[in-house]
């Protein structure tokens, strides 16, 4: 027969000291998931962790929607204000521009030229 006896063990070395207590050691000891789950998932628990998932799909769902509104949001702020520059720079232009000296200026190589006699008034009697 084989001899069964461990051959590498070193002599020298002390035996393993025990681990200090963490924090999942105490969930696993207070909560005793062990015992819950030695015959596998009971089926009392299915419909309670299906409605978990559900809701957890649903609020990941919620989250990325959100997101996607605050970035959307946040584009639009930027071109509104794009557009509110644009929209005050041509205004001011269209303002000197509709000036009338700016308008004689601008009609006098088509060799029109302002009125230097008032307008009068046209009275119609009955």
């Amino acid at each position: 027969m084989a001899d069964i006896r461990n051959r590498f063990k070193d002599p020298t070395r002390q035996a393993p000291q025990e681990a200090k207590p963490t924090l999942f050691g105490f969930l696993q000891t207070a909560l005793r998931v062990d015992s819950i789950f030695s015959g596998g998932l009971p089926i009392r628990y299915l419909p309670r962790l299906l409605w978990l998932t559900v809701l957890v799909i649903v609020y990941i769902a919620n989250n990325h929607n959100a997101n996607r509104t605050i970035v959307k949001l946040s584009k639009t702020r930027q071109e509104i204000e794009e557009l509110r520059v644009d929209y005050t720079t041509l205004k001011a232009a269209y303002m000197s521009q509709s000036k009338q000296s700016e308008v004689a200026k601008r009609v006098e190589p088509l060799g029109l030229s302002e009125s230097l006699v008032p307008p009068r008034k046209i009275v119609l009697e009955d």
